[in-house]
C-alpha cells in the first residue's frame, strides 16, 4: 500500500466518487419533469416555405398550435414579409403567442445599395428581429 497519493490519483478517485454519488443518490435518479414545450422551441419558416406561400395566416396558426414559440423568417422582399407590411406581420405572429427571433433575406438581383439596405434594416428592426 502506498503511503501517499499524487495529485492525479487523488483527482481520479475524487471524481469517480462524486460521479457515483450523483448517479446513485435520489437527486441523480429523479426523472426530469420539465415540460419540453416550456423551452420555447423555434421553427425556421423556410422549412415550410410552400405552406407559407399558399397561406401565411393559416401556416402561422398551425406552427403556433404545434407549440412553437419562436420563428425565423425567410420571406422578405422589398420591405415586406411574406407579402405583409412589417407591423401587420408582427401582429399576426404576436397574436399567436410567438416571437420573431431572426430572419435571413435574399439580396435583390441589383445587389445591396444604401437605400435598400436601410429599408431592409428598418423593416427588420420593426419586427425586433436579430
Amino acid at each position: 500500500m502506498k503511503a501517499s497519493q499524487n495529485r492525479r490519483e487523488f483527482l481520479k478517485i475524487s471524481g469517480a466518487g462524486a460521479l457515483g454519488m450523483a448517479m446513485f443518490s435520489p437527486l441523480g435518479c429523479t426523472p426530469a419533469t420539465t415540460d419540453v414545450k416550456s423551452f420555447g422551441v423555434g421553427l425556421q419558416l423556410y422549412s415550410i416555405r410552400d405552406a407559407m406561400a399558399a397561406d401565411v395566416p393559416g401556416s402561422l396558426k398551425k406552427v403556433s398550435d404545434l407549440g412553437y414559440k419562436y420563428v425565423e423568417l425567410a420571406g422578405y422582399s422589398e420591405g415586406m414579409f411574406y407579402g405583409y407590411a412589417p407591423a401587420e406581420f408582427k401582429k399576426m405572429v404576436t397574436d399567436l403567442g410567438m416571437q420573431v427571433l431572426s430572419s435571413h433575406t435574399q439580396v435583390e438581383a441589383a445587389g445591396i445599395t444604401m437605400d435598400n439596405a436601410k429599408i431592409m434594416a428598418d423593416a427588420h428592426a420593426e419586427l425586433n428581429a436579430k
